[in-house]
């Protein structure tokens, strides 16, 4: 009767501890990005050394949340829109820009289509995607890798420009 219950105590203590760190790192993003950078719409938990803009038009799945509530450094800009599936991870320093800059009236963006990434995808530390971009499912973005186009599922891109280096079965 003991055993069992320091067993269970010992596995309480675990979720408390784990449940105590992941509501600070929880609160601390949620006062940066409310307080600071004054996005207080953001329905999502994002890092608090993170930025997103225009964070209506930003969908979300649970495990892209969660990659972005714990890795910072990202820039999302969702002006034209941002979709990320579910089981897609993203690493620090990710940059995903929805919306150019008119030539003309650098003021001014260009409407364009919105960002998709699909499900599964690993974007990796420092990679760049730029707008208009639709990427399948199952897609793995190489570190630093500057993403200008679209690429069907099941394939790793990686340089600058991005190029598919394997194509996945």
């Amino acid at each position: 009767m003991i055993k069992k219950y320091i067993k269970n105590m010992r596995l309480w203590e675990i979720i408390r501890v784990y449940l105590r760190i992941s509501l600070r790192l929880r609160f601390l993003n949620w006062f940066v990005q409310s307080f600071i950078y004054g996005t207080r719409n953001l329905k999502y938990s994002i890092h608090f050394a993170s930025r997103v803009t225009h964070p209506d038009k930003l969908i979300l799945s649970k495990s892209a949340e969660y990659s972005l509530s714990q890795k910072g450094g990202c820039y999302l800009e969702c002006l034209n829109g941002i979709e990320i599936g579910e089981g897609t991870i993203i690493a620090a320093g990710v940059k995903i820009i929805s919306a150019n800059h008119n030539f003309e009236h650098f003021k001014e963006h260009e409407k364009n289509k919105p960002i998709l990434i699909g499900k599964n995808c690993w974007l990796a530390a420092n990679a760049i995607i730029l707008p208009g971009v639709e990427l399948g499912d199952r897609v793995i973005v190489g570190a630093g890798a500057v993403v200008t186009k679209s690429f069907p599922s099941n394939t790793v891109i990686a340089g600058v420009p991005a190029k598919v280096i394997k194509i996945n079965q």
